[in-house]
C-alpha cells in the first residue's frame, strides 16, 4: 500500500498531486484586492451609511414624537374620565392638565426674545 505524505496546516492536493497553500492566496490576494477598490465606491458606501443612520434617527425622532402624543392624549382623556364620574374635581383637573405647561411657557419666552417665535403666534 501506498503511503501519502502528510499534508501542512492549510495545505490541500488538487488533483494532479501539487499542493495548494491556502493560507499563502488569501493573505497575499488581500492586498491586490484592496487596491482594485476604487475610492469612489468607498465613497459612495460611506455617503450611504450616513444616510441610513440619519434616516433611521429620524424615523426614531418621529416614532418618540408621535408616541408622546398619544400618551399625553390618552392621559388627557382619562383625565376627563375621572371629571365625568366625580372622582376628580374640574380645578384639580385644571391644575392636573397644566402642571407641564410652565416648561413649554419658558420656552415659547426664550423663542419670542431670540426673535425664532413671532410674538402672534405666541398668544394663546
Amino acid at each position: 500500500m501506498r503511503s501519502r505524505p502528510r499534508r501542512g496546516a492549510g495545505q490541500h492536493h488538487s488533483r494532479a498531486g501539487q499542493a495548494i497553500n491556502f493560507h499563502a492566496l488569501t493573505t497575499d490576494a488581500t492586498p491586490t484586492l484592496l487596491a482594485k477598490i476604487d475610492n469612489e465606491v468607498i465613497a459612495l458606501v460611506g455617503i450611504t451609511a450616513s444616510a441610513t443612520v440619519f434616516l433611521v434617527w429620524i424615523v426614531a425622532g418621529t416614532v418618540s414624537s408621535v408616541l408622546k402624543s398619544k400618551h399625553r392624549e390618552e392621559s388627557r382623556r382619562e383625565i376627563a374620565a375621572y371629571v365625568a364620574e366625580g372622582s376628580v374635581a374640574p380645578g384639580d383637573a385644571t391644575a392636573i392638565l397644566d402642571a407641564g405647561n410652565d416648561d413649554v411657557r419658558k420656552k415659547i419666552a426664550e423663542g419670542v426674545a431670540w426673535g425664532t417665535i413671532n410674538a402672534k403666534d405666541a398668544e394663546p
